[in-house]
């Protein structure tokens, strides 16, 4: 289900209550605030309220590919979206419509090369932002955003061959479009409003030297077998019965 959160930028926190919107399972949170794909924050939730904070931006000195889904909106996708809208910088005095249907439609942005996403964390560049990960077991991942966009960025993201989340500055991000293998234009994470995101969390394994490498994310589910989201679980007990 989609869960109320806001995020209001690098170690604030703000809270809000839990909603359920639409009967299907997902694993995405709402949020009124940006944010941007691959970052990396914390989610608390109580009975009463749940939190993000954001809190690491990792070097990604490599392009990450990123797959664009579009989707209809909902009424209460809608509704979110509007409320996103109110608290963002994006000024979208319309966003895209199918002309066909006379229906409003978003895109979803996914990391789909995961691969290179654990391999840039791993990486001596990101080592404090590994320590970070190893000590916080409840850390995630930013592996999707929902974004609502203008007509004319709706199409530049949509007709692109291919889109990479890139390094946009020393500690920002955005997305470089390609069209015949060649780079069309430059994409921010504030041209549009993002009103919903998946947070993927580490799962990690000791390697024959005995160091802590991440292994796999995971959406919710559990790691795979002899993985662990709690790096204290992943190291290896010595057996000193054995001779």
């Amino acid at each position: 289900m989609f869960r109320s959160i806001l995020f209001y930028g690098c170690l604030l926190v703000l809270a809000t209550g839990c909603k359920t919107l639409d009967p299907i399972h997902d694993s995405r949170f709402t949020t009124q605030y940006p944010m941007t794909l691959g970052s990396i924050g914390l989610n608390k939730a109580s009975l009463l309220q749940n939190q993000y904070t954001n809190t690491a931006i990792p070097t990604y000195k490599d392009p990450i590919k990123v797959a664009v889904i579009t989707e209809p909106f909902t009424k209460s996708t809608f509704n979110i979206f509007k409320e996103a809208k109110a608290s963002q910088q994006a000024s979208l005095a319309n966003i895209y419509h199918d002309s066909l249907k006379n229906q409003p439609r978003f895109v979803n942005l996914q990391i789909i090369n995961r691969v290179g996403l654990i391999t840039a964390i791993n990486r001596d560049g990101n080592a404090n932002i590994k320590d970070y990960m190893l000590q916080h077991p409840d850390a995630g991942v930013i592996t999707s955003v929902s974004m609502a966009l203008n007509p004319k960025k709706f199409d530049a993201i949509t007709v692109a061959d291919e889109v990479f989340l890139v390094q946009n500055g020393i500690q920002s991000y955005g997305l470089q479009l390609y069209s015949d293998k060649k780079p069309t234009q430059m994409f921010n994470f504030n041209e549009g409003v993002v009103f919903a995101y998946t947070m993927s969390h580490c799962c990690w394994q000791e390697n024959n030297r005995h160091e802590l490498t991440l292994v796999d994310l995971t959406d919710g589910r559990s790691c795979p077998k002899n993985t662990y989201k709690d790096a204290n679980k992943a190291q290896k007990k010595d057996d000193y019965f054995k001779f």
